[in-house]
């Protein structure tokens, strides 16, 4: 687990992720926006990276990282696999790179409903054992990104540090300031 590895970034990135919530995510208004990615998409650079990472980190602790690919958070992927690389956490990148593998000419479909479909058809005639095999071949790269790479969280924070924000910074932000 991420938190045990690197127990201060984790607990500073996410009082990060959790003035977000509180300041941003909550004001999502299914009037304005179709859909909740739509949504996140107009939020800052700097809040769509607290909130890939955190989701990424959250979603492959507990499902690997096929849940997150099957999951709406998918979507992110090319948003993901750019903040990975702007913080300087080129594993986790090259790891997120790889499971283009599944996927037709190695393009990560954006929609979730396309990611499924092919991820879906991947093993859904396959037997139990099968099945297992196929869901073990996201396990190892989700090991990897878990207790292997980076301090992704670390990484994020000095990356914002050297943009100017902090954590005073986000403690007095006002919802109109980004």
């Amino acid at each position: 687990m991420v938190s045990e590895r690197f127990p201060d970034s984790y607990e500073r990135f996410d009082r990060y992720f959790y003035y977000l919530c509180e300041h941003r995510l909550e004001d999502y208004d299914p009037a304005k926006h179709y859909e909740y990615r739509e949504y996140v998409n107009t939020l800052s650079c700097t809040d769509q990276l607290i909130y890939d990472l955190r989701l990424l980190i959250s979603q492959v602790e507990n499902g690997l990282l096929l849940q997150w690919m099957l999951n709406s958070f998918g979507d992110r992927y090319d948003f993901t696999v750019d903040h990975l690389h702007k913080i300087g956490a080129f594993k986790a990148r090259d790891i997120l790179l790889d499971l283009k593998k599944y996927f037709p000419d190695g393009n990560v479909p954006f929609l979730q409903d396309e990611r499924d479909r092919i991820l879906t058809f991947k093993y859904q005639n396959l037997d139990r054992d099968e099945f297992l095999k196929f869901q073990e071949e996201f396990r190892e790269p989700s090991d990897r990104l878990l207790d292997d790479c980076e301090d992704l969280y670390g990484l994020a924070i000095q990356y914002l540090e050297s943009l100017g924000y902090d954590e005073e910074y986000f403690m007095k932000a006002k919802p109109s300031c980004w």
